[in-house]
């Protein structure tokens, strides 16, 4: 994938994120909004070819039961 595609990709998750982790009005942990990026990230581009997305998929949903909670 093009270098600058991927960088727009993550920018657009982490920025989508830093604004969802604001709203909620609540602390965050380091750990629960990278979980959140990457949870982002795939949703909104999913690659199931990559090693990265089969591994997410698997665990998705503890993932984003956990971060209702």
């Amino acid at each position: 994938m093009d270098p600058i595609v991927q960088a727009t990709r993550q920018q657009t998750a982490a920025i989508l994120a830093a604004a969802m982790i604001t709203a909620s009005g609540r602390a965050w942990s380091i750990e629960q909004a990278t979980n959140l990026v990457r949870d982002i990230e795939h949703t909104m581009f999913p690659q199931p070819s990559y090693g990265s997305y089969q591994a997410w998929a698997q665990t998705r949903d503890e993932t984003i039961k956990k971060i209702q909670s």
